[in-house]
């Protein structure tokens, strides 16, 4: 069944894409600073899929000079953080006024508001809740923070959403204070697991000799994450001005923790295990059947 309904889903977008391909009113141009990177390649590839013209600029690129800047309908910014605000600063005056300038990084505070005090085009920050190897794009979501809005911003995420994305409207402060909690929060963890493991000297092959399937899915979040670049994740973890306050909360967690653990008291360990407990209980039941699912997939593997 669900083999069945994956091609389906697959059948289902090449019609979308052939129809919408059909329509000459449909195709826009982009250009994509950037676009050499994995997720700009990912992005160029959906879009010129689509039926539409994908104009790359990569780092030896210049963007104050290229003709695409000028005459592309949408400028989407894929560049590290780092970068964002000074091309922001660079190519925002160049663009015509209908025209789109977007960016795609993980926080949207300082991007925004370059975006907002340069130029006079429509703008509009996004941030794409995914990777590079992602295999599809349905049911990915995709956070957008408007700008300077208009109808060129309205189609693009129109046709976000035909690309089956999932759209999840926020304001610049909003989005970065989710992102230290969603991204920060996770990662930090993630990594001080990893380094754990690392310094108990038992490795990772004995170890899975003995797992659990929960135990093997666990480690493979933590395994896939040090399979990546280290910049990406110390550009996540570093540059979030609410980072610290994850960060803090996650160190007073594991030291009320350890306090409780070490002196063998199990009546503070049931409080502090009930009041976790208590903040989850919505999401319980869901994350329970979740588990359950990936767990039994995994099993059923080959």
């Amino acid at each position: 069944m669900a083999t069945l309904i994956e091609h389906s889903h697959r059948i289902q977008e090449r019609e979308a894409i052939t129809a919408d391909r059909s329509d000459p009113a449909h195709a826009r141009h982009f250009a994509i600073i950037g676009g050499a990177g994995q997720m700009g390649r990912l992005l160029a590839e959906t879009f010129s899929a689509r039926g539409h013209a994908v104009s790359v600029l990569d780092q030896d690129s210049d963007p104050s000079t290229d003709a695409a800047v000028v005459s592309a309908d949408v400028v989407m910014i894929a560049v590290p953080m780092h970068l964002a605000v000074p091309i922001i600063h660079t190519v925002a005056p160049r663009l015509r006024p209908d025209a789109l300038l977007c960016d795609i990084n993980s926080l949207k505070v300082d991007v925004c508001a370059a975006m907002a005090k340069n130029g006079s085009c429509e703008a509009l920050g996004l941030h794409p809740m995914f990777g590079p190897s992602v295999r599809s794009l349905r049911r990915q979501k995709v956070v957008s923070c408007p700008v300077r809005s208009g109808p060129l911003s309205e189609w693009l995420l129109s046709e976000l959403g035909r690309m089956g994305l999932e759209e999840v409207d926020s304001d610049p402060d909003t989005h970065d204070r989710m992102m230290a909690v969603i991204q920060v929060l996770v990662h930090f963890s993630t990594i001080v697991m990893g380094e754990a493991l690392r310094r108990t000297g038992t490795s990772v092959s004995d170890s899975l000799k003995f797992t659990s399937p929960i135990y093997r899915l666990e480690l493979a979040f933590v395994g896939r994450l040090f399979t990546q670049n280290p910049d990406l994740y110390a550009e996540i973890t570093m540059t979030n001005p609410h980072g610290a306050m994850v960060r803090k909360a996650f160190l007073d967690a594991a030291k009320a923790l350890d306090t409780s653990v070490g002196a063998g008291n199990r009546d503070v360990f049931r409080q502090q295990f009930s009041s976790v407990s208590e903040w989850f209980s919505a999401f319980g039941p869901e994350a329970m059947a979740l588990s359950d699912f990936i767990i039994e997939s995994l099993v059923t593997q080959p």
